[in-house]
């Protein structure tokens, strides 16, 4: 999306809230994004997340029992509940997004997640925000099981009436797929316009004839990763490894961190055999050693990035109808939804090459038909001009 902003010749200022690299410090998070660019249009704020700074410097910390308190009043008031509440959007970076807006230079802001668009904006600047998904759906499996179960009506009901008034308080209400284009219209009937941009990345197709991982996953440490990753390797892997017996699975991203998914690796019978690795500056060295790369989601709605990121790299790969969820699977993408039915799909891409150089070519085309960085380009230059 940055990019085709600034390719289009937008000057953009782009507002950070680090909350997933805590040993980068802002500067060198700014300066890393604009080497990145190398746009002189842009330029680039960074603000840590409170959660990063040290426990004994903390003011929290310090008034521990008034921080009880002011917890407390926030169950009790449901503020918690609020799609961008204080732990979503804390007031170091709410207060620089407010200062920027209220300087009144810009023609558009674009929020790239609902919960960190102040409410009650007043302002002449058009407001854009992208919705990924309808995060009521997710907060219904992941948040209501770990709050009370006698606060969870009235929390559901609280977010989800958030949720409505924050997308009413937006000119540009943008989704990731048509299916949940549809969804977001059939249950909010929102006042904002909605616009479906499909995800999208360069084509990065890399030829290997030589594999230093058979299986792999990539991902962050979000709910639907942990569950779907957990269910492949309790359900799929043990069929796979059984089968297999020379395979390796490369498990890539910040879900190492989970501990649900420490304790299924611990206690299966193939831990020799999985590799587990952190943030790294670049994939496309792991995409590149990889023979079949796997999607595994079992819920959670909108396109799956990891997905499109898949086929920019023209990798073979095997997911689950909601992996795919928004994507074009007619050329002859690998969906599976029971374990052995998906274990048998990854053991037929490893030992037939045949196999797999098809279900390469397959995201190649796919990709280039529905994801490409032009398409998005003269999509969003629509969509800024009917705006």
């Amino acid at each position: 999306m940055i990019r085709a902003l600034l390719d289009s010749g937008h000057r953009v200022t782009l507002l950070i809230l680090n909350q997933s690299e805590e040993k980068t410090t802002s500067n060198d998070l700014k300066l890393r994004l604009e080497a990145h660019y190398q746009n002189i249009n842009l330029s680039v704020e960074v603000r840590r997340h409170p959660n990063y700074i040290k426990k004994e410097d903390t003011f929290f910390n310090r008034m521990d029992k008034k921080y009880k308190i002011l917890h407390h009043y926030s169950e009790i008031t449901y503020h918690d509940a609020l799609i961008n509440n204080e732990k979503m959007l804390p007031g170091n970076f709410k207060k620089m997004v407010m200062n920027s807006l209220n300087s009144n230079e810009f023609d558009f802001a674009w929020f790239n997640y609902m919960k960190v668009k102040p409410s009650n904006l007043k302002t002449k600047t058009k407001i854009i925000v992208d919705m990924h998904d309808m995060q009521s759906a997710r907060v219904e499996v992941d948040v209501l099981p770990e709050i009370r179960p006698s606060r969870r009506k009235k929390y559901l009901k609280k977010f989800i009436a958030s949720e409505l008034k924050e997308i009413n308080n937006c000119d540009i209400a943008v989704s990731i797929s048509p299916v949940e284009t549809d969804s977001i219209q059939r249950v909010y009937k929102p006042k904002a316009k909605l616009v479906t941009l499909k995800a999208t990345d360069d084509p990065k197709f890399v030829l290997s004839s030589k594999f230093k991982h058979d299986i792999t996953f990539i991902g962050s440490n979000s709910s639907p990763n942990v569950d779907g990753l957990f269910w492949f390797i309790t359900e799929v892997l043990p069929v796979v490894f059984s089968k297999n017996t020379r395979a390796k699975f490369l498990i890539q991203g910040n879900i190492n961190r989970n501990r649900k998914i420490k304790e299924a690796i611990g206690k299966s019978n193939f831990a020799h055999r999985v590799t587990q690795q952190g943030f790294v500056e670049s994939l496309t060295p792991i995409y590149e050693a990889s023979k079949v790369v796997v999607c595994p989601i079992r819920y959670g709605t909108g396109m799956k990035i990891k997905v499109v990121e898949g086929m920019a790299y023209g990798k073979a790969l095997v997911g689950t109808p909601i992996a795919f969820e928004g994507v074009d699977i007619s050329h002859g993408l690998i969906c599976e939804s029971e374990p052995e039915n998906f274990a048998e799909a990854v053991l037929n891409l490893l030992s037939d090459d045949q196999a797999r150089v098809a279900a390469q070519k397959v995201s190649q085309i796919t990709f280039s038909e529905q994801h490409s960085y032009s398409a998005l380009r003269a999509e969003i230059q629509k969509m800024l001009s009917e705006a």
